[in-house]
């Protein structure tokens, strides 16, 4: 059984690989906790008021949402709600359809973003986890803190099936308005590299490349193995930016698995 960690920016996912399967660890739950005075969701179904008695930070349920009629527990909606959040099937693991390969935000849960890539051929997502932070589109790092607007405030907004807006935050990140069972949502899209969103549709912007200190030039978007390092590796993003980044301490960047594994130089 071999053990390999995926860094992706300030995050390390420990992932398992079997013969026929490879799977995360670590599940991504709606759950707050309860650390500050105010609503919390105790699970997907049970809303909370997370109060300090004795010392202790305690969580009182005061409301149960009625899932079958589409209610959930969101804390930005301050309660029960049909408005999809953190705690709606619209927002677990493998719900997320990914347009092309790269990091997303997540719309429903500032707290994680989605990684996809293809898998044997297919397109794939992971979503992860942020820790103690929140996603930022525009550095595609977990670099905001929990009070930032991503957090407080909606980042998309659903009329009608069809809408069509820019993502908050990044110029080539936009979204379409589906709907699904009667729900609508939000599914992004990136526009290509060198390419901005502008009044509805993605036009040609800066051809400008940029380097990371240790001058590498991204071709194509994805990993790539820092060559004199081999503890190290260059992450492209889809406008071709790089960033240097370095594996876990004991591992090394393995270029036929793409990801950090076990190991030395």
């Amino acid at each position: 059984m071999v053990f390999r960690s995926l860094v992706l920016f300030s995050t390390v996912l420990v992932i398992e690989s079997f013969a026929a399967e490879t799977r995360i660890l670590s599940v991504t739950q709606c759950q707050g906790e309860c650390t500050t005075e105010g609503i919390i969701c105790s699970d997907s179904s049970t809303v909370s008021y997370c109060i300090l008695n004795g010392g202790q930070w305690r969580e009182i349920p005061f409301d149960s949402c009625n899932t079958e009629e589409g209610f959930f527990c969101n804390k930005q909606d301050g309660g029960c709600s049909q408005r999809i959040g953190p705690c709606h099937p619209e927002n677990q693991e493998g719900v997320f359809v990914c347009s092309s390969e790269g990091v997303f935000p997540n719309p429903f849960d500032c707290r994680t973003y989605h990684m996809c890539y293809v898998n044997a051929g297919n397109m794939v997502s992971i979503q992860i986890q942020c820790q103690n932070s929140a996603f930022s589109p525009t550095t595609n790092q977990c670099s905001l803190s929990l009070d930032h607007e991503v957090c407080l405030e909606p980042q998309w907004s659903c009329e009608r099936a069809g809408d069509i807006r820019g993502w908050p935050g990044t110029d080539n990140l936009y979204y379409i308005c589906v709907n699904t069972a009667g729900v609508l949502s939000p599914r992004l899209f990136r526009c290509d590299p060198n390419h901005v969103f502008e009044e509805g549709r993605c036009v040609e912007g800066s051809s400008d490349t940029t380097s990371s200190p240790g001058g590498f030039q991204c071709q194509s978007p994805g990993l790539n193995p820092d060559p004199s390092d081999c503890t190290r590796y260059f992450y492209c993003d889809m406008n071709l930016d790089s960033q240097h980044l370095q594996c876990p301490v004991g591992t090394i960047f393995d270029v036929a698995s793409v990801s950090c594994v076990r190991g030395t130089c």
